[in-house]
């Protein structure tokens, strides 16, 4: 096909933008004997298409990434640069001191930005008792009005093989297709405020994590999100302590208008889940869709496939609670093809066992229980009660409900039943 003039023009000026960033890229390192100072210049100033490499050691300063299409990372993924904040309030260590960008370790408010092979701990601002500093912050500070201008919500941010912990949040803040992957974030929170504190707060935006370990936060939950999407996808989400709850979705605080209709949807596939509340009574709801700031139009629904979840035995808790409130217009729950162990109870609602109606959108179909539930029987046909599920189950899945798990940690095809959630291809 003969391409026009304008195609030729377009085609030439996009190669000359593409010739242009790669000729300018350029790779800086930073290494632990160099001042804060000069470690903040170089990585603050990287520009679209520079890496900067940051060698094996401890550092102590913050970081505030403001330029699109960055690429920071440790230069040895195996013997990762720890950014120890000592438990001290973050504000007191080198950085940008306008604003709130004081109050967080990491803080990215730029697009298509990738942060790799770092270990960021003890991030905390103990003497702000109504603020709370994060390992790692996304956005501008402008998420904690409501809406958040959509042109300062960032796009593209990736998180890769970064460990998170000690801090008063691990990750925070609203980002649009953040991608977090190989990540291990726990033992985030404080004990210190009555305000519960978490491993992941997301006040808007949309992620996927995947291949992660996100556990034991101190006193809140693993996630508390207020996402419009959210996929968590092949990784363990371990005990909690605090909360009743590992997993909270509660209304978009960053980008819903007050009034105005609002999706919002999370999806867990091909995880392995603990229900294990350390230190506490047992759990009395896994995850929570709650309409918290009781807007109008609300609607939220949770999807589970292939997931293997196991509790503290002879808890009744439930793995979904559907909490209906002021503004809520519709509550749904999809669990499709897991395994429960330790765990009899699907759903939590208000209207108890009304799944009927305009309200609620619920369908349980061929997972395997350990026990049976009396109560939800009517509504689970295609469930199988009891027996061992490799055998009894795993045959039993249906690949036309939800998404067939095919990815193992190491990204290669899924090819065994112990690669994290429930039931192997294979089988």
């Amino acid at each position: 096909m003969k391409r026009t003039p304008l195609v030729k023009i377009l085609l030439m000026a996009w190669l000359v933008i593409l010739w242009t960033t790669l000729a300018f890229a350029a790779e800086y390192k930073v290494t632990p004997d160099m001042s804060a100072e000069k470690a903040i210049e170089i990585i603050e100033s990287a520009a679209a298409g520079d890496v900067v490499l940051i060698e094996p050691g401890t550092y102590q300063f913050r970081v505030y990434l403001k330029n699109d299409g960055v690429t920071i990372k440790g230069a040895d993924p195996d013997n990762r640069p720890v950014f120890d904040y000592a438990g001290k309030d973050v504000p007191q260590w080198p950085g940008s001191n306008s604003g709130r960008l004081k109050n967080w370790a990491w803080q990215i408010q730029a697009n298509d930005v990738t942060i790799e092979n770092l270990i960021i701990s003890n991030a905390r601002i103990d003497s702000m008792a109504n603020r709370a500093s994060a390992g790692i912050f996304l956005g501008p500070e402008t998420i904690f009005k409501e809406p958040t201008p959509v042109d300062t919500i960032p796009t593209g941010i990736t998180l890769r093989n970064i460990k998170i912990y000690g801090c008063e949040e691990g990750l925070q803040g609203t980002a649009e297709g953040t991608l977090v992957e190989g990540c291990e974030i726990y033992d985030n929170g404080t004990l210190i405020t009555t305000r519960g504190r978490h491993n992941i707060y997301l006040q808007g935006g949309s992620a996927i994590f995947r291949f992660c370990k996100i556990y034991e936060p101190t006193n809140g939950a693993n996630f508390n999100v207020r996402t419009h999407d959210l996929r968590i996808e092949y990784s363990e989400i371990g005990a909690f302590s605090g909360a009743s709850h590992s997993i909270q979705l509660l209304t978009n605080k960053a980008q819903q208008k007050k009034g105005e209709s609002f999706q919002q949807t999370i999806t867990l596939i091909g995880n392995k889940l603990s229900g294990v509340r350390n230190h506490e009574n047992q759990m009395s709801k896994f995850l929570i869709l709650m309409n918290s700031n009781r807007y109008a139009g609300n609607r939220m629904h949770a999807n589970l496939y292939y997931n293997t979840f196991e509790g503290v035995k002879g808890n009744a808790g439930s793995m979904v609670y559907l909490k209906h409130m002021k503004g809520t217009e519709h509550l749904g729950a999809h669990i499709y093809n897991n395994i429960f162990i330790n765990n009899r109870t699907p759903l939590r609602l208000e209207q108890h066992h009304i799944v009927t109606g305009p309200l609620y959108d619920v369908d349980i179909q061929h997972n395997w229980w350990e026990t049976a539930n009396k109560d939800w029987e009517a509504v689970m046909d295609n469930n199988i009660f009891g027996g061992d599920p490799l055998k009894m189950s795993a045959g039993k899945a249906n690949p036309s409900l939800g998404e067939i798990p095919t990815h193992e940690p190491s990204g290669g095809v899924r090819s065994n039943v112990n690669d994290l959630g429930a039931y192997s291809l294979n089988n």
